[in-house]
């Protein structure tokens, strides 16, 4: 009878040789390359977009706006100028009303805009413009384009020495006396 460990088939010769399959085949798998795909090239990032024609005439990109700039340089010989610079509102279809502000400005190469929050005291050129004018001109000459910035207030309460106030009414003097609290005012 032959012994167990020596036989070529015993399960301990048996699984030293899966054991080494296994681990020739976790070496061939870190170490050799797949034939497999390879990934591919990164693409090369997109051109970049140029400038919008809004951009380019200095506004944002809105949709109500571009064809505002065509339709300005049609109308502008209605505008009152001063520096090469007018006001106008625009025709907003959303709120059907003039609710878009905008300075215009000459330049040797066009027009160029900015948005404008109008004063509250700015007129039209014309109450009733007309019907196929999207654009209303303000009044520029002989009134503010820009709201005045509030004068500081000067301070009215002032401390004189400590525990002493003194309070700036204009023509009015006003003394105040403070009496701590609990004491018999007869005394």
């Amino acid at each position: 009878m032959s012994s167990p460990a020596a036989s070529p088939r015993s399960p301990v010769a048996q699984a030293g040789w899966i054991v080494a399959v296994l681990l020739l085949g976790w070496v061939g798998f870190i170490f050799l390359p797949f034939g497999g795909p390879k990934d591919p090239e990164p693409l090369p990032p997109p051109p970049p977009r140029p400038p919008s024609e809004l951009r380019k005439v200095g506004l944002r990109d809105n949709v109500d706006w571009e064809q505002m700039p065509g339709i300005f340089a049609v109308w502008a010989d209605r505008a009152e100028w001063k520096n090469d610079r007018t006001l106008f509102a625009y025709w907003n279809p959303s709120a059907q009303d003039f609710t878009y502000h905008f300075e215009a400005i000459r330049t040797a190469d066009g027009y160029r805009f900015k948005e404008w929050p109008p004063a509250d005291d700015m007129k039209y050129l014309d109450e009733a413009p007309a019907a196929d004018c999207p654009i209303r001109f303000y009044r520029t000459f002989g009134r503010s384009t820009i709201k005045p910035l509030r004068t500081p207030r000067p301070k009215l309460i002032r401390e004189t020495e400590p525990g002493s106030v003194e309070v700036d009414l204009g023509k009015v003097d006003l003394e105040v006396s403070v009496k701590p609290v609990g004491t018999d005012p007869k005394k």
